[in-house]
């Protein structure tokens, strides 16, 4: 046939390569572009196509149907990102039969910072210290000797309701922790009493073999009865005040088989008897003085003394209680004036003066 004039072109579908700039770190769920590539090396409309995403020709519209691309002409793909973490989703185009994939990975899943101190007097440990997002970590607190945790914060917010036996649980994590433990010494209430008061006392540490609570002053010390130690991991100790020391205050001492010596930081005070009031009234036509007050003791019988300015005369006790005595008076207890002694052991001692009527 007839000849071309001039050089004759064949043509040319096959692009050079052309490269896509993979990128990681990328958003969950996010639609991610590539760079643009120019297409070169072409002198006839080539075929182009997508899988995984879509493109666009020059600026325009985007798809993912198949079509064609000029020489010169720009070219730019984009596909939306895994909505897991870590995880690389893959865009190839195909120009002429040249291909190159644009990978994107998402980002890798957040990890968070479990930071955690104590105030001292005890020990606390979150594990792990490094959490993914949705992650948990286990934080177990240890109190010293003698103290007990009285604190929990997590990010500046109290935490101790949710506080199970030692340990505390974050769960789903998805910021970071800072968490703090207050301990402090053990505790003991009430805070005052006499004979036949009951101590309770709270704290860890102490061991699971019986030991001992005293009152302590001027270094000695008064026993106390305890009837229970810390049964079953409950961290408490009752005690009963059994022998009647001076009034005044009085160091708490716990000595464990197990730790030693452990005393309390507060002090309990050791009360003499206080009398409100005395009233004397017939029962059965015999004479029965009723005296109310406090620390009058609730296990040993407590002596009541009437003395009507010559000498003490003795009230026979018929029924006590740590606020209640009613007693017998002498026949010679007649109305006037008497100073009402109530002792508790040897060593307590309360008195009042008091007018009183005699039916």
């Amino acid at each position: 046939g007839a000849g071309c004039s001039g050089v004759c072109q064949h043509p040319d579908t096959t692009p050079e390569q052309f490269t896509f700039t993979d990128q990681t770190g990328v958003a969950l769920s996010s639609i991610i572009e590539s760079n643009v590539i120019t297409v070169t090396g072409i002198n006839v409309s080539a075929a182009i196509s997508i899988t995984g995403g879509e493109y666009s020709i020059n600026g325009g519209a985007y798809t993912s149907d198949s079509g064609t691309v000029e020489n010169s002409q720009t070219v730019r793909v984009r596909q939306t990102s895994s909505s897991s973490y870590s995880t690389t989703t893959d865009a190839t185009l195909t120009i002429g039969g040249v291909s190159d994939t644009f990978s994107v990975k998402t980002a890798d899943v957040p990890e968070y910072t479990i930071s955690f101190s104590s105030s001292g007097n005890g020990a606390i440990l979150c594990v792990p210290a490094t959490v993914i997002l949705g992650g948990s970590s286990v934080c177990t607190m240890t109190p010293d000797p003698g103290y007990l945790l009285t604190g929990l914060t997590d990010n500046d917010s109290e935490v101790m309701d949710a506080v199970s036996g030692s340990t505390y649980t974050i769960n789903n994590v998805t910021e970071n922790h800072t968490v703090e433990a207050v301990f402090e010494r053990f505790t003991f209430t009430p805070d005052n009493g006499t004979l036949g008061t009951v101590l309770q006392v709270s704290g860890t540490g102490f061991g699971t073999k019986r030991g001992k609570v005293y009152l302590e002053k001027d270094g000695i010390r008064y026993a106390t009865k305890v009837t229970e130690w810390n049964i079953g991991g409950s961290n408490l100790i009752s005690a009963t005040i059994r022998k009647a020391p001076p009034a005044g205050p009085y160091t708490l001492v716990l000595v464990s088989r197990e730790v030693g010596e452990i005393t309390a930081d507060a002090t309990f005070e050791v009360m003499a008897p206080e009398i409100d009031s005395i009233n004397v009234n017939l029962v059965d036509e015999k004479k029965v003085a009723t005296i109310l007050g406090n620390y009058f003791s609730a296990t040993k019988k407590p002596k009541v003394l009437m003395n009507n300015g010559e000498k003490d005369l003795s009230c026979k006790v018929l029924s006590f209680s740590g606020t209640q005595l009613t007693c017998s008076p002498k026949k010679t207890v007649v109305t006037g004036r008497y100073t009402v002694k109530v002792i508790v052991g040897n060593a307590l001692k309360g008195e009042g003066v008091f007018d009183i009527t005699v039916p």
